[in-house]
């Protein structure tokens, strides 16, 4: 699991943002062991202490990328190489997808067990990327050293086969405003209000998202969701 981003543009680490009470990167880790057979091995970089104690009690391998500003390649370098050698495969896989769910990801196990030769990968809108697995007999043919694209490349290669799993089209649609509550300028405190599209799955959502935090270049707000 890729946990060592500093998430400059977020404003703060998102391996750090609650969702309903739990951090991004403990509830993916739960995740992953709910369908994984082997080990998780989170890969640290930035505000790494902090994410580290946010994995107290579960069973997992922590592997450092001091490297971590030079893009994912580092950290799925480092990853891979916490990894046994004997594994058929590897999932690769972010912990900042807060709508992730068991069933995701036992999919895309399910699509790379009946090929288990090729790669498996979620697709959006057509774009395959991570959550990945990859054969461990492929991994010499991806280029590690490709800053801030990981596995990417590979999986979009034209010579690569891959098996997709289609990503599912379920969204909620959020309209966000921004207002000034105190005066105008630069010293005007913002408001930020949120619009859920009633066609959407907001329940489910307000439901399972009690609170979140979302960053706007400098700013950070917290957000909570209550059923009404």
């Amino acid at each position: 699991m890729l946990a060592a981003g500093e998430s400059s543009r977020f404003g703060s680490p998102k391996q750090l943002v609650e969702v309903g009470g739990v951090p991004l990167v403990r509830r993916t880790v739960l995740l992953a062991q709910g369908v994984c057979e082997g080990p998780v091995v989170v890969v640290v970089g930035a505000a790494s202490g902090r994410v580290v104690q946010c994995l107290q009690g579960l069973h997992v391998r922590i592997a450092a990328n001091p490297r971590w500003a030079e893009g994912l390649a580092g950290s799925l370098r480092a990853g891979l190489v916490a990894i046994e050698a004997d594994r058929r495969g590897v999932m690769v896989l972010p912990c900042d997808l807060p709508r992730l769910c068991h069933m995701d990801l036992a999919r895309l196990v399910s699509a790379w067990g009946r090929r288990a030769e090729l790669p498996a990968a979620a697709r959006f809108e057509g774009v395959l990327g991570i959550p990945a697995i990859l054969p461990t007999g492929l991994l010499p043919h991806i280029d590690l050293a490709a800053a801030d694209q990981g596995a990417r490349n590979f999986l979009r290669r034209a010579d690569v086969e891959v098996t997709n799993c289609d990503a599912s089209e379920e969204r909620v649609h959020v309209g966000v405003t921004f207002t000034s509550t105190e005066g105008e300028g630069r010293n005007s405190i913002p408001e930020l209000s949120l619009r859920l599209d009633p066609e959407s799955s907001a329940p489910r959502l307000a439901s399972t998202l009690k609170s979140t935090t979302i960053g706007f270049r400098r700013s950070v707000f917290t957000l909570a969701f209550t059923e009404s």
